[in-house]
């Protein structure tokens, strides 16, 4: 990867989704390791958190390196719960006056939503620290709380894994927590599975390794949703100093491109360059998107291609849902790709206004192709509007309702 490669593609391609406030944010370890806790201390590694356990553990042994971090989790929430909230909570508490400053820049980005792994408190100390555009929202995904969101215009900010006030047992942590979220279909993954089909997601510090994650991606791919499906899925960044070139491959299968940085070295040569595009996006994420035909509110693709599970009957002759584009049930056609020439070739000329109309006879098609082309423009980051036809709308009340909007805009209609 070059610098021109990243100004040239990947800048304006973050302009482009940040301006609409679909990109997702996901940390791991590594986004949170420039801060310091309360007492003073850069916040554990791994292996550190293993020398804060041991002495709970096994006062009388020396440190023994090999064991597992999740074995001493399990081993002192059994018989020492007190003593491992106090100093996973001394260790794990963001001192927020120390924070480096270009913690702000994430955290006052259009993000639609941000997951992380950590159960630190990150999120609130930034909070603390900076004047933020928006309200943190800071939820544990593992509460009854998980599927709510915060009012609009603030950040939702999901832990995965549980928050800090929860340790002992209300975080994922040792070998039995993870073996219970493995058992069983978890919402939080297949809300955020779903959702990175159809927004593009940065990922920060963390290797992708969660077996939870991938559990429920690979769920996906045995019920064919996402199964070479690579062109409706919109292009994520990882952010990572090293990564191993198996993981690169795995990641490039589901369009996840590699940035060799730290965060701090894509906070100053990326995010820095999205200025406007951010401004914009918060401003979009202040009001209520889309636009209202007849007083009800229509939908943004991106909004409705959040059901891969979604059962269907597109096999036996009825229209095609979202998911049958997604799991491969909709064949390709010979005439898919001049459609989306034709469609490419009008966006890119500014400033036009005009339509695309798809015609033939009852079961040619053609609702199938609109809606093929609707993911991709959703998955390249363009705002594509979904007018259902069961709303009988005539092509002058579409006019008359989209006059007010900015920017290039798609409105799909079957």
């Amino acid at each position: 990867m070059t610098g021109d490669e990243i100004s040239r593609v990947y800048i304006p391609h973050l302009k482009t989704q940040f301006e609409q406030g679909r990109p997702l944010l996901l940390t791991g370890a590594g986004f949170s390791a420039s801060a310091k806790n309360i007492e003073g201390k850069n916040l554990p590694t791994g292996r550190q958190l293993k020398e804060i356990l041991w002495p709970i553990c096994f006062p009388a042994s020396s440190f023994d390196p090999d064991t597992s971090l999740q074995d001493l989790y399990q081993y002192a929430a059994t018989r020492h719960a007190s003593a491992l909230k106090e100093v996973l909570t001394r260790a794990l508490s963001v001192d927020h006056e120390s924070l480096p400053a270009w913690y702000s820049t994430y955290f006052s980005l259009p993000w639609a939503r941000v997951y992380t792994l950590n159960i630190d408190d990150l999120d609130l100390a930034a909070a603390r620290m900076f004047d933020l555009p928006r309200k943190i929202n800071s939820v544990s995904a593992l509460s009854s709380e998980a599927g709510v969101v915060g009012q609009p215009g603030h950040l939702d900010v999901i832990h995965i894994n549980g928050l800090l006030a929860d340790i002992p047992d209300g975080v994922t942590f040792s070998t039995t927590q993870y073996a219970q979220r493995l058992a069983g279909v978890e919402p939080i993954y297949r809300r955020l599975t779903a959702e990175l089909l159809t927004s593009p997601c940065v990922f920060v510090g963390t290797a992708l390794d969660e077996p939870p994650l991938w559990q429920h991606i690979e769920m996906r791919r045995m019920r064919g949703a996402g199964h070479n499906q690579r062109e409706f899925r919109p292009r994520s960044y990882l952010v990572a100093q090293s990564l191993s070139p198996a993981r690169q491959a795995l990641l490039a299968e589901f369009n996840v491109v590699w940035i060799p940085m730290s965060a701090e070295e894509f906070k100053n040569s990326v995010l820095n360059q999205l200025g406007e595009a951010s401004r914009n996006g918060l401003a979009r994420l202040s009001e209520e998107a889309g636009f209202t035909l007849k007083g009800k509110t229509v939908p943004d693709i991106a909004e409705l291609a959040l059901s891969p599970y979604q059962g269907t009957e597109y096999l036996l002759g009825q229209q095609p849902i979202w998911s049958d584009i997604q799991s491969g049930r909709a064949v390709q056609r010979d005439d898919d790709e001049t459609l989306w020439q034709l469609v490419e070739q009008r966006l890119s000329v500014d400033g036009l206004r005009g339509i695309v109309t798809i015609s033939g006879t009852a079961g040619s098609g053609k609702s199938t192709a609109l809606t093929k082309v609707g993911l991709k423009l959703a998955a390249r980051g363009q705002s594509v509007s979904w007018v259902s036809p069961e709303g009988d709308y005539s092509p002058k009340d579409i006019r008359t309702s989209t006059k007010h909007l900015t920017g290039r805009h798609v409105i799909a209609s079957n």
